[in-house]
């Protein structure tokens, strides 16, 4: 007998609406019980003290009534495994009550790990670059601890779907995701002089949290990493750039940090947006990242232990914002543009 609660009416109009669009596959695979999810969730880094919650609630799943949430989620991760786009979003659980509802995604990802996996021995990606990559739900659920204060994995899952589905790798410090250009992207860079168009493929840059410094040597690794790593497994997609979306790149940095810092240093390698490329400021976001908190109005209370972390605050303070940027360089780059 399914275990009936309030879990799906405390769910958004939106979701509910999501939910019933989606047509259950026929097939799905089973989540991993025991000692199997046990290898599953420590090859996914789930942080030690998740794991006994994780394994204990799994018994849960098969007979309550949030496994017409998992159908729906598997069917779209599992269905979009090879797909060049995944899903804009994903139902919010994190008004539900239940504790189950906190591990739903997790057990999802560990329910489509073994299909991933075997899609990436079917590319030739090497063992290793499939592992670090799908470790990446560990660290979202650090994120997730650090900066809510709540067990599980309820942030960023329409993020991960890119690294299940198979269109972002980790290469060393830096993550690079199959994507097309965007419209405002693309025009920056033929105004720049090179010839691309919208929706013309690209390798998005992400900088995951947790992987230590973002030295130049370490950029440049992972750079050349994925000439090599694209070029012989994805030949059909042929980036002409690499382009990021990161508060790093917003210009105003500059401004605060010196010049041989990591993170100017990786501004030089791309022809940044001198404008604001969101309409309204992006403070919290900012404040989140470098401090794990997005209330802005009690930056007080903050640390301002580092350069970085005291220029945050400053410039704040003194009336400005912080708005992030987005760059672009060639994939191919000369050695001019090299770090």
């Amino acid at each position: 007998m399914t275990t009936k609660s309030a879990d799906l009416e405390e769910l958004a109009q939106e979701d509910r609406t999501w939910l019933k669009s989606v047509s259950v596959a026929e097939t799905l695979p089973a989540v991993p019980q025991d000692t199997e999810l046990l290898q599953v969730l420590g090859d996914l880094a789930v942080p030690g003290p998740e794991l006994d919650e994780a394994i204990r609630l799994r018994a849960r799943i098969d007979d309550h009534e949030l496994r017409y949430v998992l159908e729906r989620v598997l069917t779209i991760l599992v269905g979009g495994i090879g797909s060049s786009t995944g899903p804009d979003r994903l139902p919010d659980l994190s008004g539900c009550d239940d504790p189950l509802a906190r591990y739903l995604y997790l057990y999802a990802f560990a329910a489509c790990f073994p299909l991933t996996r075997q899609w990436h021995r079917d590319r030739e990606i090497p063992d290793e670059v499939g592992r670090r990559t799908l470790a990446d739900l560990g660290r979202q659920m650090t994120h997730q601890r650090r900066r809510h204060g709540r067990s599980g994995l309820m942030i960023n899952t329409a993020w991960l779907t890119h690294h299940f589905q198979g269109r972002l790798f980790q290469l060393g410090r830096l993550q690079f995701e199959l994507a097309g250009l965007g419209r405002t992207t693309s025009t920056e860079i033929r105004a720049a002089g090179t010839d691309v168009a919208p929706g013309a493929p690209t390798l998005l840059v992400h900088i995951p949290g947790y992987c230590g410094p973002m030295d130049p040597a370490s950029v440049r690794e992972s750079i050349e990493a994925a000439r090599r790593f694209f070029g012989r497994h994805f030949p059909e997609h042929q980036p002409a750039t690499l382009t990021c979306h990161s508060w790093l790149l917003d210009p105003q940095l500059a401004g605060y940090l010196p010049a041989d810092s990591n993170i100017i240093s990786f501004q030089r390698l791309f022809t940044i947006n001198q404008r604001p490329t969101r309409p309204t400021a992006s403070d919290a976001d900012t404040f989140e990242f470098v401090f794990g908190r997005r209330d802005v109005e009690a930056r007080d209370e903050l640390p301002r232990d580092t350069t970085l972390q005291r220029a945050l605050i400053d410039h704040v303070d003194g009336g400005g914002h912080w708005y992030g940027g987005v760059g672009w360089r060639p994939f191919q780059a000369t050695e001019a543009r090299e770090l």
